[in-house]
């Protein structure tokens, strides 16, 4: 028997083609195309545009936008006017994730609000199939190929040279800017967009280390993580400087190689090469060191260190 309220069990088109868009999107990730001009393409949709499409349309289930179905003379909220809708709703919707996210023991990064948007995306699709469904057919949403096209040409209509390029130039700039977001987020590393290398120095305790003092002999844990989206090799450098400004002397030299992400510790016990106070340097140059090191390594820590016959 035919179902009198007119509810249907398929998923409305527009609804079905943001489900495929994000299955497309999460798809980039494993496979490594995620930065590639197709990743910018499905980016852009996705925060840009279906967060905030699939928000509008749980609000607005009616062709008209309104709760009055049988009202004739309701203003109608056209395909273009949704779509204008969508992308604010999508900007504030991802602000709104970002501060969530901030405020939580999450880190924020492009993985975890990309994550975040998603979800949102798929729960406001259930939300708007469920709400448009308990619309009759008669005054149901659902946008056809004439729709969309209209929207899209509707700034091209205007009335008078001036205003046509006006519109002209007002889409082109949309354009390039919503491309240049979309290539941003597509291509910034997991790491919140910036590549380093972070070295760190800790006592045996696991107290981390600044311009602190040390005894003779006493070993010190030196850590280094790569963060710099690739795999690198650096060669760490251990440098002894006379409190009094005499010449640095050069202790070790130790190589190591890092995959993106990985982390790894050197314990090194700072013996300086005559007597006085001399400042420990652990120098850090990615790939192969200068012959002779200087101040001017990638990164650098140091400790303070008594040598035979020191205070």
């Amino acid at each position: 028997m035919a179902r009198s309220d007119g509810r249907e069990r398929r998923l409305p088109t527009d609804l079905a083609v943001v489900v495929a868009a994000l299955v497309a999107y999460a798809a980039l990730a494993p496979l490594g195309l995620r930065e590639t001009p197709l990743g910018v393409v499905l980016g852009l949709p996705f925060v840009l545009l279906l967060p905030g499409y699939v928000v509008v349309a749980a609000l607005f289930p009616t062709a008209t936008g309104g709760e009055a179905y049988a009202d004739r003379s309701a203003p109608r909220l056209g395909f273009g006017e949704r779509l204008l809708l969508s992308v604010g709703t999508s900007v504030l919707l991802t602000v709104a994730l970002a501060l969530a996210l901030a405020f939580s023991r999450v880190d924020v990064t492009p993985l975890s609000t990309l994550t975040a948007l998603g979800l949102a995306t798929l729960l406001g699709t259930v939300v708007a199939a469920v709400r448009r469904a308990r619309v009759r057919p008669a005054h149901r949403f659902s946008p056809d190929g004439r729709r969309v096209v209209a929207a899209v040409a509707a700034p091209l209509r205007a009335r008078g040279r001036g205003a046509l390029a006006l519109n002209v130039v007002l889409v082109g700039c949309a354009v390039v800017a919503l491309a240049g977001a979309g290539y941003a987020l597509a291509t910034v590393d997991e790491s919140g967009g910036e590549a380093f290398t972070e070295l760190s120095l800790e006592d045996g305790d696991g107290t981390r280390l600044a311009d602190d003092t040390v005894a003779p002999g006493e070993a010190v844990t030196v850590g280094v993580t790569n963060q710099e989206g690739e795999r690198t090799r650096y060669t760490l450098v251990v440098s002894y400087v006379p409190e009094d400004g005499g010449p640095a002397v050069e202790g070790d030299r130790r190589s190591l190689s890092l995959a993106d992400g990985e982390s790894a510790s050197r314990t090194i016990a700072p013996t300086p090469p005559g007597e006085g106070s001399y400042r420990a340097e652990f120098l850090l140059y990615r790939g192969d060191a200068p012959e002779r090191p200087v101040d001017e390594a990638d990164e650098a820590v140091h400790v303070w260190v008594a040598g035979e016959g020191g205070p």
